[in-house]
């Protein structure tokens, strides 16, 4: 009953990626890609177990973060980025961090407390000591600067775009009226 509980309880908040066959602690060949992975406290708190709190990935990280000329880290308000950065700050190794929308107004209401808590301590100090922030549209920009932070942003798109395309028949313009839905799942 209680390996049926955690595998409840993991399912719900995408805990998958725990695969328990995957070792950890050293480099596998996973789907012909290299990767070296590190465990996780697994807590039945869900907010402990969301946060991925990680003390090897914080051992290994401090005896090799020396060895990166630059660091580009994706997200904030998860262990291994927030850590990530401040001792990438502490021992003044240069990083970039992608936001992915997580400073926009709507995005800060949730989990608010935690968040502000965050912010003002360790969060604000990890973006105002970035070298740079990538944001990948204006109105990520915006969010920096709503939060004082804006000349730290750069907008650098994801690389996806749409084909230029000029309407030169009837027909393909009553194409147009037509209506898309998109689903785009990250």
């Amino acid at each position: 009953l209680r390996r049926q509980r955690q595998m409840c309880i993991r399912d719900r908040d995408n805990g998958v990626y725990r695969n328990p066959d995957l070792p950890t602690g050293k480099w596998i060949l996973y789907e012909n890609v290299p990767i070296f992975l590190h465990s996780c406290i697994d807590s039945r708190i869900r907010a402990v177990r969301e946060y991925l709190i990680s003390p090897t990935f914080t051992q290994w990280l401090i005896r090799n973060i020396d060895h990166y000329d630059l660091i580009h880290f994706h997200a904030i308000f998860s262990f291994p980025s927030t850590i990530g950065m401040a001792i990438a700050r502490l021992r003044r190794v240069p990083y970039i961090v992608r936001t992915i929308g997580q400073l926009s107004p709507w995005s800060l209401k949730q989990g608010f407390m935690r968040k502000r808590f965050m912010m003002e301590t360790i969060e604000g100090a990890n973006l105002k000591h970035a070298n740079a922030i990538h944001v990948t549209s204006n109105y990520e920009l915006r969010d920096l600067e709503l939060l004082g932070l804006d000349s730290h942003g750069f907008i650098l798109g994801l690389g996806v775009g749409l084909p230029c395309q000029s309407v030169n028949t009837a027909n393909e313009l009553d194409q147009l009226d037509k209506k898309v839905s998109f689903l785009y799942l990250s």
